[in-house]
């Protein structure tokens, strides 16, 4: 049992659900949802301790040794997009935000929608580490997609649903691919990414693996769609199976 900073005192811990974010160092990084309130704790791995937490910040991301996150005080609206010290909770960053929107895109971007003095709908790239903002453009410019995923070398595919998926370089925002296109391809939903390869299922096709940094089919009968592998293995949405190859 974590006991939770003073900050949360006045929220109905019998309501909380948390959630994993992610881990830097001994240190862990924990959504707290209270209601339709989200907010952060980190927690100290080797004393099992609360540092410190924000019930109005809610994490997007944990990157370069900062908690990137949304926070909201009183109106529906985030009111700014904002970079913490995992350890200490210092501001390294902040950026107003009107109606504000975010998706992690790897460990060197997020992608962010509704920075103020931004045009209506606009989509950017933020670097995590200095908050530095790079071009970009979503392929159909629907805002920001629904999730993005890492391939832990160097592209992050993202998609909503199987409406729309692109690639991009994880450096630079870089868009290497989008579908779908004009040759009539289709988006798959994508399911995972690792090592160069886009794990995703159609409709009409079933399972397919794309390459990362082309969008190309790779594998046409793959014969399943992990959500995750090491290159080991993979855990599909009915088991646990051994990669091939």
């Amino acid at each position: 049992m974590v006991e939770l900073p003073k900050e949360f005192a006045d929220s109905a811990h019998s309501s909380f659900k948390t959630a994993m974010i992610g881990v830097h160092g001994t240190t862990a990084v924990v959504s707290v949802k209270d209601g339709d309130q989200v907010g952060v704790v980190t927690i100290d791995l080797a004393s099992g301790q609360a540092v410190w937490g924000d019930p109005h910040l809610k994490p997007v991301e944990v990157a370069a040794g900062r908690v990137i996150g949304l926070r909201l005080t009183g109106s529906w609206s985030p009111e700014s997009l904002q970079a913490r010290g995992v350890r200490d909770g210092s501001t390294a960053w902040s950026k107003a935000t009107e109606s504000g929107t975010a998706v992690a895109a790897g460990p060197g971007l997020l992608l962010m929608q509704g920075l103020k003095a931004k045009p209506f709908g606009n989509v950017t790239a933020v670097v995590p580490a200095s908050g530095k903002e790079l071009s970009f453009t979503v392929p159909s410019c629907h805002g920001v997609p629904g999730q993005c995923q890492f391939d832990q070398q160097s592209v992050v595919v993202c998609a909503s649903g199987d409406s729309e998926a692109f690639g991009m370089d994880a450096h630079t925002g870089k868009v290497l691919w989008a579908l779908p296109d004009s040759s009539g391809r289709v988006a798959p939903q994508v399911t995972g990414a690792w090592h160069g390869m886009v794990y995703g299922q159609t409709e009409e096709n079933g399972p397919v693996v794309l390459d990362a940094r082309t969008g190309k089919d790779k594998v046409t009968s793959p014969g399943a769609a992990p959500y995750w592998t090491d290159g080991r293995y993979a855990v599909t949405d009915k088991a646990i199976v051994p990669v091939q190859g």
